[in-house]
């Protein structure tokens, strides 16, 4: 698999010089927008489908600052939705954003969903032993 990444890497620039080429062919000029051609590989590594949802799930969810590392449009095209399928995912959002029971729903559900603290310790916490073989593990406990 690291070798396919590898020919991905340096064969990515050639296609995208052969696709600039055939667009110079087909219409007998250089055209200034295929500059911006990029060559997109599927990924070698085949990844099930449960795994790229999960990995797309981490990177679609809001973090502490309430901003996800990609948007969700980009998230359904990583998962392979087609633009048709997106368009239709993005009027059932918007419909949803409108209806009042679902407005009304998602309010609950951030007031039942407690903030996400940031603790400070204000003492040392005394190390961790390894859990014994013989009895329950033993418990960390603030002291002072």
């Amino acid at each position: 698999m690291k070798r396919v990444e590898r020919k991905q890497t340096y064969l990515g620039g050639a296609w995208e010089d052969v696709m600039r080429m055939v667009i110079r062919i087909e219409t007998g000029k250089w055209d200034d927008r295929a500059k911006s051609l990029e060559t997109i590989w599927r990924d070698a590594a085949t990844p099930t489908i449960a795994q790229k949802a999960d990995a797309t799930l981490k990177l679609a969810t809001p973090v502490q600052n309430g901003r996800a590392i990609i948007p969700l449009e980009q998230a359904r095209i990583d998962l392979g939705y087609t633009s048709e399928q997106r368009s239709r995912m993005d009027e059932m959002d918007k419909a949803a954003e409108a209806d009042p029971y679902v407005a009304a729903l998602a309010a609950k559900d951030a007031a039942a969903t407690p903030p996400v603290a940031s603790v400070t310790p204000t003492t040392a916490m005394p190390p961790m032993t390894p859990p014994m073989a013989h009895g329950p593990a033993p418990v960390a406990a603030v002291v002072g």
